[in-house]
């Protein structure tokens, strides 16, 4: 099945170094011996959403000038890298989007989100156990503190705290909240790693909604990542459709997802599988803690972030 594969920027380190014959380990060497497996006449790989990594890390202390000139050679080492597959960015294009993005805040709330994964970190340790009957109080906080920094409560960094809260292992796995590792906590790679789902999101609906009307070659996207935590984890929201809308000097983009909820808050839909197992026929089940989460989900404020994210619960 014809594919294209996004790239991650750890990936694309390893393809890049592969060329060079430096890969310092045996988990270098297995992400492009995968990468090669990939690397088939059919398919492309794209740079995309790594290129997008680069430009809107808070942290770049590269010139405008220098972080082109580190693009450029990153494509060129992964055309030089694949063999079979195509390179699917064409030089034109990775230009213009040079143009387009660099100097420019291609992500507006990322101030907002990363103060809200440092909040979740410290003040409101969620990343440690929390007790079954306190978890509805605190996730009462959590909605609290999106509203107060106007981050929606639909949107993923909401939701993914929700996941660790109620023991999603995934969720955990790409939060790393502070107490977990020896490493002290970095909102803005946590950050990263939960925007490379929505941004993956945006162009997998795009891409297969292409292939299917014969728009394009490509029938299916995939994100290649070696965070296995963050590659369980993006099937959780399930892209249904996205528009995009220029207004003045900037443009949003409007992704429609179901959330497949009930799984990404595991404890919750633990229980209620337990409940539906139990009930009686004809018995109408009692309003439980997953019913009152969603509704504070969609409870007001209203979101303004242009994300709407319809919540399953498959």
């Amino acid at each position: 099945m014809p594919t294209i594969y996004f790239l991650d920027i750890m990936m694309v380190d390893a393809a890049k170094r592969s060329l060079s014959k430096t890969l310092a380990d045996a988990r270098k060497g297995a992400r492009a011996t995968r990468l090669r497996r990939l690397d088939k006449q059919g398919n492309a790989f794209s740079y995309l959403l790594a290129m997008l990594e680069k430009v809107s890390d808070p942290r770049e202390k590269l010139t405008r000038e220098q972080l082109a000139d580190q693009i450029r050679l990153d494509t060129v080492a992964l055309k030089k890298f694949t063999r079979n597959a195509r390179f699917y960015e064409p030089p034109e294009f990775v230009e213009q989007c040079l143009r387009d993005i660099l100097g420019s805040d291609i992500e507006t709330m990322t101030p907002r989100y990363i103060d809200f994964l440092s909040v979740m970190n410290s003040r409101l340790n969620v990343g440690s156990k929390v007790a079954p009957g306190q978890r509805f109080a605190k996730a009462g906080e959590i909605f609290a503190e999106a509203d107060a920094l106007g981050v929606p409560r639909s949107h993923p960094v909401v939701l993914v705290t929700l996941g660790c809260l109620y023991d999603n292992d995934d969720a955990r796995g790409v939060l790393k909240f502070g107490h977990r590792t020896k490493k002290p906590f970095d909102p803005v790679n946590v950050l990263a790693d939960i925007m490379l789902i929505r941004r993956f999101a945006e162009k997998k609906v795009e891409i297969e909604d292409m292939g299917r009307q014969g728009l394009s070659p490509y029938v299916r996207a995939e994100l290649i990542t070696d965070d296995k935590s963050l590659a369980r984890l993006v099937p959780y929201f399930e892209p249904t459709g996205v528009t995009h809308v220029d207004e003045e000097d900037v443009s949003l983009c409007n992704l429609e997802a179901t959330v497949h909820l009930a799984r990404l808050l595991t404890d919750l839909g633990a229980a209620r599988d337990i409940a539906e197992a139990a009930r009686v026929d004809g018995e109408e089940s009692e309003q439980d803690e997953y019913d009152r989460v969603c509704d504070m989900i969609l409870a007001p404020p209203a979101s303004t972030e242009a994300v709407c994210a319809p919540v399953s619960s498959t």
